[in-house]
This record gives C-alpha cells, structure tokens and sequence, in this order.
C-alpha cells in the first residue's frame, strides 16, 4: 500500500502533466485558430506560405488530444505508461523508418517528412513530460 505523500506527489505529478497539456492543447486551437482565418481570407496564399504549418498543428493537436485521454484516466502509471509507448514508437520510426518515401505523389512525400519533423518535436516533448514527474511509478 502506498503511503499518503507518495499519493500526495503522484497526484501533484498528475495536476502538472494535466495543466501542461491544457496549456499546450489551448495554444495550438489558437494557432490553428488562426490559421484558418489566414487560410479564409485568401486561400492560394495560405496554401503557399501556411499550409505546412497548419498540418503539424492539426497533427500534434492529434497527438496532444491522446495524451489528454490517458491524462483523464486519472491514473499516473497510465500517463508515465501512455508517454513511454509514444516516446519508444517515435524513436523506433525516426531511427528504423525509411527517411524517403518512395512515391510519385510529391504531397504524400511532403507529408511524410513532415510527420518525421513532427515526431522528433513531440518525442523531445514526451520526454521532458516523463523527466519533469517527480516520482517514480512502480510497474
């Protein structure tokens, strides 16, 4: 039976993960926010100079809407579990995967690149969630 400020941390620890990822969620809505009035306003041009940009929000609002589901489980060991699978899978992708896609497609090559770029940003993300836990979970 774990002892009340053991309880006590990992619940600190729980409150933090989950304001960070509020926080983080909260910025990319508006990021995207404003993306997509740029993108309303004058769509060639925002598909130009913005359109990259705008699919790496969507995917790490994605990704951060996950983690706010294992956040909500109210279970540290889920989170620390959730956050070690995606920062194993990222690293096993951008370490194992191909780092060209061959395709004839120049949109699906493009797209590919940029959920590298964008699993090498979450991965450092995830790790700082897991270094920034004050207690150590038993598994």
């Amino acid at each position: 039976m774990k002892d009340e400020t053991m309880i006590d941390l990992e619940k600190e620890d729980l409150a933090m993960i989950a304001k960070r990822v509020k926080h983080r969620i909260d910025s990319l809505t508006k990021e995207a926010d404003n993306y997509s009035k740029r993108m309303n306003e004058d769509y060639e041009y925002f598909f130009r100079w913005y359109s990259e940009y705008m699919y790496k929000v969507q995917r790490q609002l994605s990704v951060y809407r996950q983690l706010r589901a294992a956040v909500g489980t109210g279970k540290l060991t889920a989170v620390r579990q959730y956050l070690e699978t995606q920062v194993a899978k990222f690293t096993n992708d951008l370490l194992n995967g191909r780092q060209r896609l061959d395709s004839p497609n120049e949109i699906i090559k493009l797209v590919y690149i940029l959920d590298l770029e964008l699993e090498q940003q979450v991965r450092e993300e995830f790790i700082d969630y897991l270094e920034s836990m004050k207690t150590t979970v038993k598994r």
